[in-house]
């Protein structure tokens, strides 16, 4: 356990139980990860906060480190803010907001109820039907459809590598599915769309059918290439 500021500490999923909740104070959480640019921007003004709410218990949460977490709290877009008390989630929130919102958003979290059962566990499901696809986990996708898990909605984050890493990005659960097929059929069957509009890196509108095309004859391209040169280097080897 790294102790980053006075009131901040990095916990990981061992620690999560304990620190968060177990914690005999209310927890501020941001989940973040090394590859988002706008988390590092709002690192700064979570450690002002830290020190200005001692009341509070402020924790940081890598996603990479801790997808579990990530995935049963459904944290899907980051930086994302969760505020808990008791071991019960009351509010989340996504974006590097200013501090005079952040502040706002921790002192209103608590007088709230909190996050309604019956809506948080579709919210839930869907926020983490993305991350259960990523994993390739088959079990987990039919858990979040069966509980009320839209195969249409269209989830944004940043890229987080390649030559468009940290330019927004929009899919759908299709969107990401393209290499697994049981999943694919999975959420045809749910009623998954391949005419629902997203948007590319490159803020092109596209519907998922065309941009999985595109994506899969431009994958093939390469393929093709990369053959073609394992050949040609194939040949100037032979005696």
């Amino acid at each position: 356990m790294e102790v980053i500021m006075v009131n901040v500490i990095a916990v990981t999923a061992q620690l999560f139980a304990s620190i968060v909740l177990e914690s005999p104070k209310p927890v501020v959480i941001d989940f973040w990860a090394t590859w988002c640019q706008p988390c590092k921007q709002f690192k700064p003004i979570f450690e002002e906060l830290s020190v200005e709410y001692p009341e509070y218990q402020f924790v940081s949460i890598n996603i990479d480190e801790a997808q579990e977490i990530a995935i049963k709290y459904g944290i899907t877009q980051i930086p994302t803010i969760a505020v808990f008390n008791n071991g019960t989630l009351y509010q989340k929130f996504t974006g590097a907001i200013a501090k005079a919102e952040f502040k706002a958003n921790i002192e209103t979290a608590l007088a709230q109820e909190p996050l309604n059962a019956e809506l948080d566990k579709k919210l839930m499901a869907q926020q983490q039907l993305l991350g259960a696809i990523t994993q390739g986990n088959i079990d987990a996708v039919r858990s979040c459809l069966a509980n009320g898990a839209n195969p249409n909605h269209v989830y944004s984050f940043p890229m987080p590598m390649g030559p468009d890493k940290g330019k927004m990005f929009e899919t759908t659960a299709l969107g990401m599915s393209m290499g697994n097929m049981d999943i694919v059929q999975m959420l045809l069957e749910a009623g998954a769309s391949g005419k629902t509009i997203i948007k590319t890196p490159d803020g092109q509108s596209v519907t998922v059918r065309d941009y999985l095309d595109k994506t899969s004859r431009d994958y093939f391209e390469k393929i093709q290439k990369v053959l073609a040169l394992i050949d040609q280097y194939s040949e100037k080897r032979m005696p």
